[in-house]
């Protein structure tokens, strides 16, 4: 009895044997036919490629003109790894460089125009600040009056033809003798330039007296000169 077992043990371990080189063959038989497939489908579409001269062993790849050539065996492998011996000649893209105009003031419309400088303000915070061409057309419309606040010393040595002088010491008895030159003017304060503050102070004392069209040109003397602008000692 236990001899017929043996033998039965024995019959079925080289049963699964069997079964198991079988399956082996099929699957390795799969890949083989899954490769084949795959080279055939590739040889198809080399042979399809524009500007290829397929053989029997390679194809020849060529630019354009003709002038480079590249031989490329037939093998999957290969596909996709062409390589020119001369670099492609590629256009770059156009780039988009923004154009940004600068407004001096937001109140200040496309074309420049400073009219929005003759409303009056309410504030001293409302007290226009303007650069060089603002200052000019102030200057040129004749409506404006400019006021130096430099010292006197300084204004009798030289300043914009036509200013007044106004320094930040003046008194306001001093600036009422002035009214008849004030009144119903744009009055544009300046003094040496950026980073000076007299003229900031000129305005405010001015604002306080009841003038209410008033710009602060912060270029000042340094930047009228330098635009070669009248002056006159």
């Amino acid at each position: 009895m236990k001899k017929k077992i043996k033998k039965t043990k024995k019959q079925v371990n080289i049963l699964i044997i069997i079964i198991s080189i079988i399956i082996f063959l099929i699957i390795l038989l799969f890949t083989f036919f899954k490769l084949s497939k795959i080279q055939i489908k590739n040889y198809i579409n080399i042979s399809k490629q524009p500007n290829s001269i397929v053989t029997q062993k390679s194809f020849v790849i060529t630019n354009e003109s003709g002038s480079i050539k590249k031989e490329i065996p037939i093998n999957p492998a290969s596909v996709g790894d062409i390589k020119f011996e001369s670099p492609v000649n590629v256009t770059p893209r156009p780039t988009f460089t923004p154009v940004i105009k600068i407004i001096q003031n937001e109140e200040a419309d496309k074309d420049n125009n400073f009219n929005y400088l003759f409303k009056a303000i309410n504030s001293k915070d409302e007290i226009y600040k303007i650069e060089i061409d603002a200052a000019k057309f102030l200057y040129d419309s004749g409506r404006a009056v400019f006021i130096d606040a430099r010292s006197r010393v300084e204004y009798n040595e030289s300043h914009i033809k036509g200013s007044i002088s106004i320094p930040t010491n003046a008194t306001p008895e001093e600036i009422n003798d002035l009214k008849n030159k004030l009144k119903g003017k744009i009055l544009v304060t300046y003094c040496h330039g950026i980073g000076c503050h007299l003229s900031d102070k000129v305005s405010y004392k001015l604002f306080d007296m009841g003038y209410r069209n008033i710009a602060i040109f912060f270029g000042g003397w340094n930047k009228w000169n330098e635009y070669n602008y009248p002056v006159e000692k």
